[in-house]
């Protein structure tokens, strides 16, 4: 089998993948993970015939790493509070004007909690934004 000169061959005679960027082109695309090294390099120790404790801690490089990525996709939990929050706040908002202080203590939060939550729920067409001489007022929609 004849393959062109510095290209790595595995066990089973596939080439391997090269971690070697393209010249020009985009930046993003040049750069690797770390799973992507890990498998290059479990790759090089099968291929180099490397001790067992070589190739078993890089594959247990590679489980930690999937372990980690896995966790990573759940926010359910963060969602259902925000939701909450943005229901609690809606609830305590009236016809009548009200600053974000007075939101913030009518629902028990914080003014910072209350002006972060105002912005989407005015986006939703929830609520009412309204200023007067430069101070933020909002009312139920």
């Amino acid at each position: 089998m004849s393959v062109p000169y510095g290209t790595i061959l595995s066990q089973e005679g596939e080439q391997a993948p090269t971690t070697t960027p393209r010249k020009g082109g985009n930046k993003m695309a040049d750069k690797h993970t770390k799973k992507e090294l890990f498998t290059f390099l479990l790759v090089l120790a099968g291929a180099t015939e490397a001790d067992e404790w070589i190739i078993a801690g890089i594959e247990h490089e590679i489980d930690l790493l999937d372990k980690r990525s896995g966790v990573k996709g759940t926010n359910a939990k963060r969602d259902a509070e925000k939701k909450a929050t943005m229901d609690k706040i809606v609830s305590v908002l009236t016809d009548e004007p009200q600053t974000a202080t007075d939101v913030a203590l009518a629902a028990d939060f914080t003014v910072q909690k209350v002006t972060a939550n105002m912005k989407p729920l005015v986006a939703d067409g929830r609520a009412n934004r309204t200023e007067v001489k430069g101070k933020a007022y909002f009312t139920r929609s």
